[in-house]
């Protein structure tokens, strides 16, 4: 059964009807308009519903929880994406960097050393990860040759030099094409990648731990999916992965839970792989968002909400 287009002012009554406070209907309509229903409050609606009150047929919200307050939710959310996805790019171009770097150390002869299959893992478990990435960046290339608009350094390179050095290709990948790249690079190309990360660190922590290839596979997953959710807009506070990593491992690093899944799990990694005063700078302006919304909520607590997001009231953000 399709369901029917509603008005802003129908869609207001019934957000009415179903409990939800609208201390200004022409603010309400403003927010519709800009926003979509859809996004707002399906994506944010949840932390304010009765769960003991409400069915699959329909949502009741919880006494004195306000239009305005799903609107601060998604804001706070928004501007947490925007930080968080700066330190995702910035791990981003540290990994690339480093994948071409030592890739392009070792294989120095021949055009497209990377396209050659024998440059990559012989282990049978990682055959689909190696076809997959040569596959990826084959087509990279003859997309960006092909088009008319295409990126003119590809362009550069194919013109002038019939080759295109992986530290340029590089540029062009998406974190999820970078990750197939690593998950296809023998053990000992994966380790010295892994132990620029790891001695970034320790020097940065003064650490005798080291980041292991394991550990940093598991560390490009969950930065991987959370980038996508920054990229497209999707709900970032209540995101948490189908199925985690390996939690165990992390242990050594953190004195508290880790579950490799949530928002919280995304921002201690990414202590482990961007340098420290830029996860300092990310700290700090995630405390500055908390403390900006701590006010708009009243039918719930902001503590509440970041534990929807893996974090403890002992976390530091508190």
């Amino acid at each position: 059964m399709s369901k029917p287009f509603k008005t802003y002012d129908e869609q207001i009554e019934i957000l009415s009807n179903r409990g939800l406070d609208i201390n200004n209907p022409e603010y309400a309509k403003i927010i519709l308009s800009q926003v979509n229903y859809y996004n707002l409050i399906n994506g944010y609606k949840t932390p304010f519903l009765d769960n003991k009150s409400s069915n699959e047929v329909e949502d009741v919200y919880k006494a004195g929880s306000s239009f305005e307050e799903i609107y601060a939710l998604h804001e706070m959310d928004r501007e947490l994406k925007e930080v968080i996805f700066s330190s995702l790019l910035r791990f981003e171009k540290l990994l690339k960097t480093s994948c071409a770097y030592h890739f392009s150390d070792l294989y120095r002869d021949g055009l497209y050393p990377y396209l050659q299959i024998e440059n990559y893992s012989a282990s049978k478990h990682q055959l689909n990860y190696v076809l997959k990435n040569i596959g990826t960046l084959s087509n990279a290339i003859s997309r960006e040759n092909k088009n008319s608009n295409g990126k003119k350094p590809i362009k550069h390179y194919i013109k002038k030099h019939d080759h295109i050095p992986l530290w340029v290709l590089v540029n062009f990948l998406t974190l999820g094409n970078i990750s197939y790249f690593y998950n296809s690079l023998d053990e000992s190309l994966q380790n010295k990648i892994a132990r620029d990360f790891g001695e970034r660190y320790k020097d940065s922590y003064h650490s005798k731990e080291k980041i292991s290839k394991t550990e940093l596979i598991d560390i490009i997953k969950i930065c991987n999916f959370f980038r996508n959710v920054c990229a497209h807009d999707e709900v970032m506070y209540s995101f948490s992965l189908n199925k985690a990593g390996q939690t165990a491992i992390f242990e050594k690093f953190f004195d508290e839970n880790y579950t490799g899944k949530n928002l919280h799990d995304l921002i201690l990694v990414l202590k482990l792989v961007i340098p420290e005063k830029e996860y300092q700078s990310l700290i700090s302006s995630i405390s500055s968002i908390k403390n900006k919304y701590e006010g708009k909520f009243t039918s719930i607590s902001i503590d509440d909400i970041f534990e929807i997001s893996g974090f403890s009231n002992k976390w530091l953000l508190t």
